[in-house]
């Protein structure tokens, strides 16, 4: 550990060097570096409220000067230097100076002539038709600072809106019908500001409404605007201009250009084709009728038409629908049979001037089965192992899109936690890092609809209903037990909106055996704690629950900031407990008995909100907050291990192993030895990335937080406090390099426990504290114990973390 301390100094310290150096050490005579970008917004007597920023501006100039980490540190441009004088032709130098390095950026007028112009352009693209731009370059002997003097006026609104149709009386009665609500939403009224890209946004709404409503030619091309600002006052009339459908027709044999009003139209029939082939249309098909729609298909269809048809949302007869057809493309998508998916829509017949559609959907089925290998690495609550797994796919299993898999797996791990049991079962790796051993097997079925619902029912509202069956047999064992587990699920997932994912899970039945060594048994026996022993018991878990997550990620534009929760609420054995007595259940000191095991009876709410902010291309920020609490009923005094809270680990409070931080403030000589759970924990996490080469990025990253109990009678610095708590929060800031192999990250990080709630009041901060009570109550301990592993207090902890992914 501490050769990798002296490493990441070194590299720290090194990174400091070179950015320290003077940046314009290669600039040449008559060349000016840009160091920086100043504006000046509005600095006038009676400024004008504006709804621009001085970072708005900042991201349309055309010149940035180089980058600097933490927004201090030249750090590329400082290796970029360093590498200017070594031998060009080695290939060490050309890596520093193409790969990590960055070359000067060095001012040139006339790009900066055309960061003005980007600046006025961007003011007036929002509303600020009034607004100067002065721009004065501040030069020295070999540097430059760019200041752009804005003073943005007045920005102009919106007085009076107003839509004009061409030809489209169609059109019209759309927008006076009143049940056309969404169509009719106002994105733009009176006192909006002018902006175009509120106002394309806008463009895309209508034309997407009215798509909706069966107008298939309307496009945003026929949306136009007429803005008028020759008026008294900064407000601008809009009109809205509804063009119609322009068509080349051949009239007396010469092309002409006809103006046509847009029509609904309505679906004529509708075609599947399973067996499409891109590459040849002369196959031929059998064809089946099912509701009206025609299926295609060689030798019988490969997924069922009724299967088919519960994720068809265009019928014969119905009115086109542009939502509709993008649904029923996500749906058929969902299935997971079909690599290539195509529907399109051809003219068809013409009855009482309303024209029709034939629609065509054309699908390229996807390899049925499929037997794969994996060897993976695993991150699971910080510790890293590797897993190798045999696994079997059946896409089809039923001809209804129902999805089999069987996984049969083993692997191995670190068990990186607070334990200081050796393994004396004889089974697990001795004298290597690998202390844990894995190995089961699981099998899921997963139908793509709502299990047992009626047919007759749509479910317009829900998206990607799936109903999901599993079984998972499986075997761990670590220096302390070893441990079977039975568990059997049957749940629902669905989405309701884009980007969300719900999932009900009425049933959820876990059986875990617990063999402890004598060892392990012996320490748990000690502690006399009545809620750890229980923890660490045979236990079944009658369990439902229910998940809902939400995401605004974009995944086309890693630029844009987002936020994600998730909350899941869990309960158990509350519905078996009333029914313990009609079951006939035997009870035994209030707890009734599954064979000769109290089942858990606990209810648990969690809750997680991350929020990212993108600074710029190479660089943001992230923060954490996670809180969660379980509470065990009657029928068991604690909540199983395994629905526990915990805390450190390489995915949380890093500064701190796998649950060997809190619960609260119990000190580390009653904690040293076992794993810590709670039944309380709030946790906040903050962290800065930036990019550093390629595919290395760098962090800081701070920890807060603990876990608790809400009554553990034997130690009542375990208990959550709310007077108190504060005072219990550990603080762990730190450092982490991550390393981008695209498919997966490989993560380091080192946590300092800056402050550490288990040592006494007074002591707790790393800094400006003795350690006088700690060491005293660590001695003892070691003498009452005859271990000498928990040492004196010398200086701050640093732990080091080795991770595969993002930690949040």
């Amino acid at each position: 550990m501490a050769g990798r301390l002296i490493l990441f100094l070194f590299m720290t310290s090194l990174a400091v060097t070179m950015s320290s150096c003077k940046p314009t050490r290669y600039v040449q005579k008559g060349d000016l570096l840009v160091t920086r970008n100043i504006i000046h917004l509005n600095q006038t007597e009676t400024p004008s409220p504006t709804m621009v920023s001085e970072d708005d501006l900042l991201l349309v100039l055309k010149q940035k000067p180089n980058r600097k980490i933490l927004g201090l540190i030249s750090f590329h441009l400082g290796v970029w230097n360093y590498a200017q004088k070594r031998n060009p032709k080695r290939k060490l130098t050309k890596f520093l100076k193409d790969d990590i390095g960055e070359a000067p950026v060095l001012f040139e007028e006339v790009l900066f002539e055309k960061s003005i112009d980007q600046v006025e352009r961007y003011l007036k693209n929002h509303g600020h038709f009034d607004a100067t731009v002065t721009a004065q370059a501040w030069k020295d002997s070999l540097e430059v600072e760019m200041h752009y003097y804005v003073n943005t006026g007045p920005q102009y609104k919106m007085r009076k809106l107003g839509r004009s149709f061409e030809l489209d009386d169609s059109i019209k009665t759309e927008f006076l019908n009143p049940d056309n609500k969404t169509l009719n939403r106002l994105t733009l009224g009176r006192g909006s500001v002018y902006d175009t890209d509120i106002l394309n946004k806008e463009r895309v709404r209508l034309s997407k409404e009215l798509k909706n409503l069966g107008f298939y030619t309307f496009d945003k091309i026929h949306v136009q605007y007429d803005i008028d600002t020759n008026m008294a006052g900064n407000y601008f009339d809009v009109m809205v201009k509804f063009r119609s459908l322009r068509t080349v027709e051949n009239v007396n044999g010469k092309d002409s250009l006809m103006i046509r009003p847009h029509l609904k139209h309505r679906i004529s029939k509708v075609t599947i084709n399973q067996n499409f082939n891109p590459s040849s249309n002369k196959i031929v098909l059998d064809s089946t009728m099912y509701k009206e729609d025609t299926y295609l298909y060689l030798v019988r269809p490969y997924v069922r038409p009724a299967r088919i048809s519960r994720n068809l949302f265009l019928k014969k007869d119905d009115v086109y629908s542009l939502s509709k057809m993008q649904y029923t493309y996500d749906r058929i998508s969902a299935l997971n049979n079909y690599r290539f998916i195509d529907i399109r829509f051809e003219p068809g017949k013409v009855v009482d001037d309303m024209p029709y559609l034939d629609m065509i959907v054309n699908l390229s089925k996807a390899p049925k089965q499929a037997m794969t290998v994996e060897t993976v690495g695993t991150n699971r609550s910080g510790n890293l192992g590797i897993t190798t797994s045999l696994n079997y796919k059946n896409k089809n299993l039923f001809r209804g899109a129902e999805q089999f898999a069987w996984k049969v797996y083993g692997g191995v791990e670190w068990q990186n936690t607070n334990s200081n049991i050796e393994a004396d079962n004889g089974v697990v790796i001795d004298k290597t890092p690998i202390n844990t051993y894995e190995y089961g097997t699981q099998l899921t079925l997963t139908i793509p609809d709502f299990l047992l619902r009626s047919a007759k029912k749509e479910l317009p509202r829900i998206k990607e209903p799936k109903t999901s069956i599993s079984l998972v047999l499986d075997r761990q064992g670590r220096p302390q037990y070893d441990r079977n587990l039975i568990n059997t699920s049957f749940q629902w997932s669905m989405r309701t909106r884009p980007q969300d994912q719900l999932i009900i899970a009425p049933i959820d039945v876990s059986v875990i055996q617990l063999d402890k060594t004598p060892t392990f048994a012996q320490q748990l026996a000690e502690t006399n704690n009545a809620l750890l022993i229980s923890s660490y018991s045979n236990h079944i878990i009658p369990a439902g629950r229910i998940t809902y997550s939400y995401s605004t990620q974009d995944y086309s534009n890693n630029l844009k900031s987002y936020y994600y929760y998730r909350t899941n609420f869990e309960t158990a054995g509350n519905l078996l407990r009333l029914a313990s007595n009609p079951l006939g259940l035997k009870q035994v000191d209030g707890s009734y008995l599954i064979d000769t095991i109290a089942f858990a009876q606990y209810v648990k709410l969690d809750f997680e909100f991350i929020k990212k902010f993108v600074v710029s291309r190479n660089s943001n920020y992230l923060y954490r907050v996670y809180l969660g609490s379980g509470v065990p009923l009657a029928n068991r005094p604690a909540l199983p291990f395994e629905r526990s809270f915990f805390a450190g680990g390489s995915q949380g409070m890093r500064a701190w192993r796998a649950r060997s931080l809190g619960p609260g403030s119990v000190s580390d000589t009653t904690t040293y030895g076992l794993d810590q759970v709670g039944e309380l924990q709030l946790e906040m996490n903050f962290e800065y990335r930036f990019k550093l080469i390629k595919q290395l990025e760098g962090a800081v990253f701070a920890d807060v937080g603990n876990i608790w109990f809400w009554n553990d009678t034997l130690n009542p610095k375990a208990n959550f406090r709310l007077k108190t708590f504060w005072r219990e929060i550990a603080l762990a800031p730190g450092v982490g390099i991550r390393y981008n192999l695209n498919f997966f990250i490989l993560r380091f990080d080192a946590g300092l426990q800056l402050k550490d709630p288990s040592l006494p009041q007074g002591e707790r901060w790393a800094f400006f504290q003795p350690k006088e009570l700690t060491n005293q109550y660590r001695s003892e301990w070691r003498l009452e114990n005859g271990d000498p592993n928990l040492h004196d207090w010398k200086r701050p902890e640093v732990t080091f973390n080795i991770g595969i992914n993002y930690p949040f």
